[in-house]
Parts: structure tokens; sequence; C-alpha cells
């Protein structure tokens, strides 16, 4: 166990050796593919002797001068064995693509799918780097994308806050629809990017994230400041925010920085099961609110409606602002 301590610490603050590193990434392939079902001792020991034949081999073609000896070489093989077995008793719970989410990058195999439907979820990755995932998010990794080499995660769908561990070596990249990237290091950070809203937004809690398009654009953000991505025309606009407050849906509070109607009623149908029909707030009207999932349907609607000077009711589970 102290060894695989000391092989996961160097590899997290970026002192590992080429080969460690190597013997790192293999685990992360195998890792990628294979389900969460438990596994025999067998099948431990089988997936152990064939990463180490897969290392001997690079070892071969690479033609290192490095000797290695038995003593080492055993205790390698046993380190593999170790992570197998802890990744396949501790890797959260999560559902495999099995085709029903529509794939948006047909270049790049979707290899498992973390999806929340009405319940929030937090998932911990190979890197130790958390996901919490908002209600109606779809968290994708794909073949080769996160491994000793590189970190790169799709938010297909939804809302997510990332605590990122810091790897200099090893950037962390979210992958939004339309074409939007966020890169960090190590940090914290929230995007939304729900496909029925026209924009999606970055908010930093911590440290820095740069965002960027696929027409080269970047901007890099810092603590409490944030970037609107607007997908029909590729624009990125930067702003100021509250890092912290962006990400208070985790313990069930909604904040609202100046939304409009159209993510007003998104959120209201998110967390009360509501449809809403605006006919008095015109599109141009923002509000800034926020609101516990705790608070009565009836009160936040009241507050809204004092807030834009309209007159509302609820129907049938229907709001109608009038």
């Amino acid at each position: 166990m102290n060894k695989l301590k000391k092989l996961f610490s160097n590899y997290i603050r970026g002192k590992s050796t080429r080969d460690e590193k190597k013997i790192i990434d293999l685990w992360f392939e195998e890792k990628g593919k294979s389900l969460i079902d438990p596994v025999s001792n067998d099948e431990v020991e089988q997936f152990s002797q064939r990463i180490w034949n897969e290392f001997l081999i690079y070892e071969e073609r690479t033609k290192t001068k490095r000797r290695w000896s038995p003593r080492i070489l055993y205790g390698l093989v046993g380190t593999a064995a170790i992570i197998l077995l802890l990744v396949l008793l501790d890797f959260p719970s999560e559902r495999l693509n099995s085709g029903g989410h529509p794939e948006r990058h047909a270049t790049t195999e979707v290899t498992r799918q973390f999806v929340t439907d009405d319940n929030m979820k937090r998932i911990t990755l190979a890197d130790g780097s958390k996901i919490h995932m908002n209600k109606g998010t779809v968290i994708e990794l794909r073949n080769g994308k996160f491994n000793a080499y590189t970190r790169e995660v799709w938010l297909e769908e939804g809302e997510a806050f990332f605590e990122v561990v810091k790897d200099p070596g090893r950037p962390f990249i979210v992958h939004t629809p339309d074409g939007m990237n966020a890169r960090v290091l190590g940090t914290s950070f929230n995007i939304k990017a729900y496909h029925q809203l026209e924009s999606q937004v970055v908010s930093v809690k911590t440290g820095c994230v740069q965002v960027s398009n696929e027409t080269g654009e970047k901007v890099l953000l810092d603590v409490n400041q944030k970037a609107i991505f607007h997908a029909a025309t590729q624009q990125i606009t930067a702003g100021l925010t509250d890092g912290t407050a962006a990400a208070d849906w985790r313990s069930g509070l909604i904040v609202l920085e100046h939304v409009g109607m159209n993510e007003l009623a998104f959120r209201l149908k998110q967390y009360y099961g509501v449809e809403v029909v605006n006919k008095a707030v015109s599109e141009e009207m923002e509000i800034y609110t926020s609101f516990h999932i705790s608070t009565p349907l009836e009160h936040v609607v009241k507050n809204v409606a004092n807030v834009f000077g309209v007159f509302y009711k609820i129907e049938n589970n229907t709001i109608y602002f009038y």
C-alpha cells in the first residue's frame, strides 16, 4: 500500500518518471474500458500480468537502459493489482452509454456516461477531481481522453461544478456542445450548459479558467469572473459574478443572476415541475433574485411578479404572468 501511495503521490505532484507515468497510463486506459461488476482474484491477477507485459513491450521498444530488480518488478505488478481492485470497489455509480443519448462527436467513442435525472449527484474521477452534477445533466468520458497524459471530459447537457485536482502536466479540459471549451490546471468552477437556454456560462470560484471557442477566441477568467458563450454567434463575453453563489445550487439555493423570463421559466419547471405562460414580461427585462428549492412555489412566484411589476395566477400546474 505504501508503494501505491508513493506512486500516486509522485504522479499528482508531477514527479513521476516516464516509466511510472506509462504504468498509470496503461491502468487508466484499462479502467476506462472495464465495468464496475465484482471481479475474481484470478481476473485481478490476469489484468496485473497483462498490464505488466504491455509495459515490458514498451520498455523493449524504447530500448531503455534502465535495469529493474526482480523485487521492484514484483512490487509494480502488485501495485497494478491493488489499483485495479480499489478502482472496481470504489468507482462511483454510473451509467454506460447504450446509444440512448445522441452522440455529437462521432469521432471519439464514449466509454462512460454519468446521468442525473431528478436528483443531483457527485462523482469522483480517477485523478481525484470531483464533479457535482445538477438535475438533468450528462457527463461523458471518451476513449483515450482521460489518462496519464490528458484529462478531458464532456458536459453534454446540464450544469456541473468542478473541483479539479492540480496537475501542471495535465490540463483539465471540459468540452460543451456547440464548441465551448474550459481549460484549467487546478481550480473550482461552475458551467451551465442546458440546451433550453440560449447561452452557456462559466463561473469561477477559485483559480483561473481559460474559456475558448471553435474560432480560437480565448478569455482568461479569474476568481468571481464569468464568461458567457453565445452558441449561435460563437461570441464570448466576460463579466463579474459571484463564483460561490453560482454553485450554491448544490445546497438547494438557486441564484438567478440577471436572467430573463426564459431561464426563469426553465428553473421553475426544473425545480417545481410547472409550466410558465408569459403574457406581460418583455424579453429584454431581467431579474436578480434567489430562492431555496424548499420555498413554497406561491412565495417564489409572488416575489417574481412583484419585481417585474406584473400580475400572476397559478392554475393546473401552470403559472400565468399577465
